[in-house]
């Protein structure tokens, strides 16, 4: 991991492990305006025994920094830094939440600060966010509890949209509302129904690997509403006059899926009840839009054949300008 992850200079480099905490707000990036910045809250470990413990770090010594948005699929919370490089090791446990139902009667979208039942969501004394008190996070009902597994909203961001650098920023930027010419070529774009096929033509700029989640993006109007809500919610405070926002937005599917998930667990006021944070989402069985696809862009000479292609008046539109 050492090799594949470039160093991030904002981290300190000063020999000692910082743990990323919590995500706090976005805020405007003077230097490079296309590419607003999202805080980290980190803290320097002190006991390296239970990496996710809150005697782990020194919250004396905590700090906020702010990275480019572009560098967010780099960061997790719980990963750990040494001299601006991210650690193999990272804080907390793996576990496997089954048949877990995404729809508006489970999810809800809450404050980090939120107090319930008259105690905190997130007890200070189990795990402490600093800076991030007011970002969102998204609570999905478990076992009973409408807030048994919590997910900030950043994380929800960095595993399904913003996987790549360029779709960060085109994200945050309010390409996919506002400029979506510059990601791919609407006019060659489409769906097969027959075939359950996505058919996309990229901007050079973006990898086939980024086609996945933009064709998820252009087809599911989940994925899309919680596309739009990132770049709106942003939109939304500055016009409001404040100069740091939270992020708002939403899964990219409904229904049934399973969570693979790295997190902590919480002990609440009733016996024998655990509440968990997720500091890092790892794998998703949520379902696509589609079974397959075909991804050309503008820098390939490579096109299929017209054989094995549905003539265009039968496919579908893969964009709805209805959404704008």
């Amino acid at each position: 991991m050492r090799k594949k992850i470039p160093k991030i200079k904002e981290f300190p480099d000063d020999g000692r492990i910082w743990r990323v905490d919590w995500f706090g707000g976005v805020e405007r990036n003077e230097q490079v305006p296309s590419e607003p910045k999202i805080q980290l809250i980190i803290s320097p470990v002190v006991d390296e025994s239970d990496f996710a413990a809150s005697r782990a770090v020194n919250h004396a010594e905590r700090q906020v920094i702010s990275i480019g948005v572009g560098q967010l699929p780099l960061v997790t919370i719980g990963s750990l830094w040494q001299n601006r490089r991210r650690l193999i090791s990272t804080a907390g446990r793996t576990k496997l939440f089954s048949n877990l139902e995404i729809s508006p009667e489970k999810v809800r979208v809450i404050k980090s600060d939120a107090i319930i039942d008259g105690a905190p969501l997130i007890p200070k004394r189990y795990h402490q966010i600093g800076a991030g008190l007011s970002a969102k996070c998204l609570a999905i009902e478990w076992q009973g509890d409408h807030y048994g597994i919590i997910i900030p909203v950043a994380e929800i961001i960095r595993f399904y949209y913003a996987t790549s650098t360029d779709l960060a920023k085109a994200i945050f930027f309010g390409d996919f509302r506002h400029n979506l010419t510059s990601i791919v070529n609407p006019a060659e774009c489409g769906f097969n129904p027959v075939e359950r096929q996505c058919i996309l033509k990229l901007r050079k700029e973006f990898s086939d690997s980024d086609a996945f989640i933009i064709g998820r993006i252009l087809n599911s109007p989940e994925a899309l509403t919680g596309v739009h809500l990132v770049h709106d919610s942003l939109i939304k405070y500055a016009v409001q006059g404040k100069s740091r926002t939270y992020p708002e937005s939403n899964f990219p599917f409904s229904g049934i899926t399973n969570l693979r998930v790295r997190l902590k667990p919480i002990p609440t006021s009733e016996d024998k009840k655990w509440r968990f944070i997720v500091f890092a989402l790892e794998h998703c069985t949520g379902p696509f839009p589609f079974d397959s696809i075909i991804c050309d862009r503008d820098n390939s000479n490579l096109r299929p054949e017209d054989d094995d292609d549905l003539p265009r008046e039968q496919k579908e539109a893969a964009y709805d300008p209805r959404h704008e």
